[in-house]
């Protein structure tokens, strides 16, 4: 054995899995979350149940009845108030239940760094390291707050927008729903890509990061030896390569999100086809018909979202690989959980027959030396 940390084999895949980690440093969090996404739910269903006013509002207007149309108004100003307050409140409590997961594996990381030996060090480059600590963890973060917000928006949002159309007609919402399975088809293929394209734009940054850091601290070595010209030149192939990448990233988003959004509209596109002409044969009336349309337009975010979601889920999990890569390099020297610490507060040091290996090669054979109290021993020599 040579005393270097050991890192298990770097894993191929990244899925959604790595952000299971997380629940470890979300002990003691989640009665906030809950609290956070039970105004959440509030909040949407509020949202929900607007249309239905302005349905009643438009039929009253078409009965000439002012009764109704003054309860409708006065409960939607009641709803927009309750929708004001709540989402003011659910923000500020998963905004904080994310900083604080984000400031916990931060510390977690920096901890853990600090335990791993000088060879760790040795192999892995600086620049990494930060991009690691800094945009990596923050990446995860920012899927963990908007990620649950998504997901329940496309489960309550969704589903609830779902049952009140069919409520209305079901044969309408049979219809309007038509484009799903395509937009769960490109969800899933486009997926895929933009995981692989983002983990490559991470591995740009850490590279860049890491060139940037050697020039930096080697700013005298660079000077003195002329070579600003060279390491300028070098930085700028590695920006471009980084700017590259970006954009390849950037051009499956350019057509991810309009293909969505075509496919969404689709939806709106039928309702306005079949729903009209329900409308006008009489089988629904326009309140109905609005307030469908309006529905709509509700479930066109869950289903944007949807495709908003994996997207954050994929940058979060790619992100989470590239830490744990890092957390879980373990070092060879640990700690017993029953250790004590000693203070010493007289006396000398007695080294007897110490040997030392570094890299597989042995430095130190069978060392004896004495270390008196208040003196400074070194050793010197070539590995």
């Amino acid at each position: 054995m040579t005393g270097l940390d050991t890192n298990p084999r770097p894993r191929k895949k990244t899925g959604f899995k790595e952000l299971l980690h997380l629940t470890h440093y979300l002990k003691g969090l989640y009665p906030k979350l809950i609290l956070g996404l039970v105004l959440l739910i509030i909040v949407d269903a509020a949202q929900l149940f607007i249309p239905q006013l302005v349905k009643k509002a438009i039929n009253g207007l078409a009965q000439g009845s002012i009764t109704i149309l003054s309860n409708a108004v006065i409960f939607i100003l009641i709803l927009a108030l309750i929708i004001l307050v709540f989402r003011f409140f659910w923000r500020a409590i998963l905004a904080y239940a994310a900083m604080k997961t984000e400031e916990r594996l931060r510390k977690h990381f920096f901890s853990h760094l600090t335990k791993l030996s000088t060879y760790f060090f040795t192999k892995e480059k600086t620049g990494d390291l930060l991009a690691h600590a800094t945009n990596d963890i923050l990446t995860v973060r920012r899927a963990i707050m908007p990620g649950l917000i998504i997901l329940t928006d496309v489960i309550v949002l969704g589903g609830m927008a779902i049952f009140f159309m069919i409520s209305i007609s079901p044969y309408l919402t049979l219809i309007s729903i038509i484009p799903l399975p395509i937009l769960t088809l490109l969800i899933l293929r486009f997926s895929k890509v933009i995981h692989k394209r983002f983990k490559a734009v991470q591995e740009g940054f850490s590279k860049l990061s890491a060139r940037a850091n050697d020039i930096f601290g080697g700013i005298r070595v660079v000077k003195a030896f002329v070579q600003e010209n060279g390491e300028t030149k070098r930085f700028a192939r590695l920006s471009k390569n980084y700017l590259f990448r970006q954009i390849q990233l950037v051009k499956i988003w350019g057509l991810f999100f309009p293909l969505i959004m075509v496919v969404t509209n689709l939806s709106l596109f039928l309702v306005l086809l079949v729903g009209g002409r329900q409308t006008i044969l009489g089988d629904i009336n326009i309140g109905e018909f609005f307030a469908f349309q309006t529905y709509i337009s509700i479930l066109i975010w869950p289903m944007i979202a949807m495709g908003w979601l994996i997207n954050l889920l994929q940058q979060g999990a790619a992100s989470m690989g590239r830490v744990r890569r890092i957390l879980t390099t373990k070092p060879y020297i640990q700690d017993k959980k029953d250790v004590k610490n000693i203070y010493i507060k007289e006396g000398e040091i007695n080294i007897k027959d110490l040997s030392f290996s570094f890299k597989d090669k042995k430095v130190l054979k069978n060392i004896n030396m004495n270390v008196k109290a208040g003196k400074i021993t070194g050793i010197i020599g070539t590995i």
